[in-house]
Order: C-alpha cells, then structure tokens, then sequence
C-alpha cells in the first residue's frame, strides 16, 4: 500500500513538457520530498517481495517434502533421483539429531565433568553447523521434487500447498512490476530535481518550475504601484537601477611656454596646452525604483521619472549577470537596469513577447 500511495502521489501530479524536457507542477521542495518518499517505499516494497517470495518458496518445499512421502501416489517419475537425494539427506538429519541428543543428555560433574562440557559443547556446535547445513540442501531438495508441478498431483496436502506457493509467486510478479514502475517514476524525478537545483543554483531560483507554472496555468497578477491600462496585469516586479550609456571626454597632455618675472614675487606664464582628447563609454546611473512587466508593457517607476516600454516595441532583451539591456523601436540608445535576479523578469518578459495578440 505504501508504494501505492508515493505512486498515486507522482502520478496526480501534472507534467508539463518543457523546451528544457518534462517538468513535475509543483515545487523544487517537494519534488524533493516525493522522492525520499518514493525511497522508502522502494526499500519497503524490496522487503515485501523477498518476504513473499521466501513464503513462496517455503511452501514449495512443504509441497516436495509431502510428494516424497507419497512418492507412490503420484507420477514421481523422472523426479526420483531427487526423491531418493531427499530421503538419504533425512536419514542423516536423524543421525545428526540423535547425536546432538545425546550429547546434550549426557552428564557433567566435577573437573573432569567441565573438560567434558566443553568438549561437548564444541563438538554439539559442530554438530548443529552440519545440521543448518544439511537442512538446507534438504530443502533444496524438495523443492526440486515440487519444482515446475501443478496441481493436480493426486496428493492433496501438495496440491494445496503448490496452489499457495502459485498464489505467492503471482503476488510476488506483481509486486515485483510495481518496484519496476516506482523505479522509472524514482529515476526521472531523480533527473528532473537535478536539473532543476542546478538551474536555480545559477539563476538564483527555480526558473524551471516557474516556465513549468506559466505554460499550464498562465501568468498570476501581482500587487503593484503602476495604474493599469485595460486588460493589463502585473507579472512580476524588482526594485531596479535605471542606467545609460553616456561618452566621456578627457584631454590628456600639458603646457609648455615662457616664464617672465615680473618683479615683487610675481611671475606671468605664457604656455600652449598641447593635450589631446580622450573619449570613453560609462554607465550612468540615473535612477532608482521598481521595475515592472506586465503583459503589455516594461515600465520603470522612478524616483525621478517613469520609462515606459510598449512590448509590442521591443527589439531586443539582453540578460547580464546583474541586469537586463532594453532595446526598443525608434530609440537608438538602450536602457540598462540593474536588478538582483534578472532571469525572472526577463523569462515573464519573454512570455509577455510569446503571447501578444
């Protein structure tokens, strides 16, 4: 029942098919969860089936051990040899017995009394070593005189207990299928929560799961400042750095020229600056605020201004380590905004692209 129940718990979950493969529906977390689940019920599952499979065994060897008792009530034939093994290997458990009997009968007093108790004991544990042997090999034996029988055999205590043995190792298949099943299910979990702890491990969260959640559910409207247009909807937000790319010009030389004294201390400089210019490429912070995608719009909230960007005119999303660079039609230069985890807004961004009308 336990297998069953992780089964059940995996199978009632959606997978949704992924550009990245199949994704489970439901938390990194609990994926993790199911699949220690999944673990121990696995282990327990293995315990059951030996457990059945040792029961079916046991009674297959109770059917061959009553088959060679009535070995002339049914058609022994070719099984014999294995009946005549099986009779010689009961014979010598009796002798085995006895003995051990006898050495656990006989007394011990005084000194000599207790070199012959340990004498005895370690020939009794000898004995008892031969016996788990031999019993074993016994065993082994009818269940070679059962092996491959079905009922009817004309002897009706092996009948019944060929009949329990079958009903045993039919329970024992199907368990055994179901370990098959729980084994695949276990492996592509398995797959799917690595990959996904490696993806959040570089992208700061669980970017599979939340594409898994967008594709089978749609975006889920957010709590923001921005006033909405009609049929608009916040799908995520981050506090932003709005910043620019701006030209930076430095002359770099010196002067040169005449020094003429004149008088009290003064003196009065004729020079030439013979430096030249320097241009390069900074980014410019000009504003701090929050940073919001909807499904028809990127818009920043400043503290200073408002930048708002229609989807429908987006050109290109660049995704940096610690921002996004926004390009838009009509606009040459490009805004850049820093945000922490970047990768969140601009996979909303690309749903918003996908899915304009």
């Amino acid at each position: 029942m336990g297998s069953e129940v992780a089964a059940n718990a995996a199978a009632a979950l959606q997978v949704v098919l992924t550009d990245d493969g199949p994704i489970t529906l439901t938390s990194l977390e609990n994926l993790e969860q199911l699949h220690g689940s999944m673990q121990m019920q696995m282990q327990k599952l293995s315990q059951e089936i030996q457990g059945v499979a040792n029961q079916a065994g046991l009674a297959q060897a109770r059917a061959g051990w009553a088959l060679t008792r009535r070995a002339i009530d049914w058609s022994a034939g070719p099984r014999m040899p294995d009946i005549v093994a099986a009779k010689d290997l009961e014979t010598s458990m009796q002798t085995l017995s006895d003995a051990a009997a006898e050495i656990m009968a006989t007394p011990h007093h005084g000194i000599g009394g207790l070199i012959g108790s340990v004498r005895d004991k370690h020939k009794g544990a000898e004995i008892e070593a031969k016996i788990q042997s031999t019993k074993a090999e016994l065993d082994s034996r009818y269940r070679s005189v059962a092996d491959h029988l079905e009922s009817p055999t004309g002897v009706v205590e092996a009948d019944a207990l060929l009949d329990q043995m079958n009903q045993q190792l039919a329970q024992a298949r199907e368990l055994s299928t179901k370990s098959q099943q729980l084994a695949s299910e276990m492996q592509r979990l398995s797959e799917e929560v690595q990959k996904r702890k490696k993806v959040s491990a570089s992208l700061g969260f669980d970017a599979l799961g939340v594409q898994a959640d967008l594709i089978a559910n749609g975006p889920k409207s957010i709590s923001t400042d921005l006033v909405m247009k009609p049929t608009e909807i916040a799908l995520a937000s981050r506090a932003a750095t709005l910043c620019r790319h701006k030209t930076r010009t430095q002359y770099v030389g010196g002067s040169q020229g005449l020094s003429i004294p004149l008088g009290h201390g003064f003196r009065y400089r004729v020079s030439s600056f013979r430096g030249h210019p320097v241009q390069s490429d900074v980014l410019a912070q000009l504003d701090q605020g929050t940073l919001v995608v909807t499904n028809k719009r990127l818009v920043f909230l400043g503290n200073k201004r408002e930048v708002s960007t229609p989807i429908g005119k987006l050109i290109q999303i660049e995704h940096f380590s610690d921002g996004i660079g926004i390009s838009r039609e009509g606009k040459e230069s490009r805004d850049i905004y820093l945000v922490d985890r970047p990768a969140y807004l601009v996979l909303f961004l690309q749903w918003a692209v996908a899915h304009q009308s």
